[in-house]
């Protein structure tokens, strides 16, 4: 599943009703950014913040989602 498609889940909506991702990130960027990091080891992770969510994608390919809180703290789904 997409973030968008998964974050939808989430917050049991229709995706279309989601703002879309490259509201708050540039997906061309993070592209650039694990292509450069692909086939290198260690772990590497970005994290950004879309619909009140918190959502981390992995060097490899694995992304999560949690729920913001309050004071910038996020709850583990």
């Amino acid at each position: 599943m997409t973030i968008i498609a998964t974050l939808a889940d989430l917050l049991d909506t229709d995706p279309v009703a989601l703002d879309p991702l490259y509201s708050t990130d540039d997906p061309d960027a993070l592209d650039a950014l694990f292509s450069v990091r692909y086939g290198t080891t260690g772990d590497f992770h970005v994290t950004f913040t879309h619909e009140c969510h918190a959502i981390t994608v992995y060097c490899s390919v694995v992304f999560s989602i949690d729920e913001k809180r309050t004071h910038g703290e996020y709850l583990r789904n």
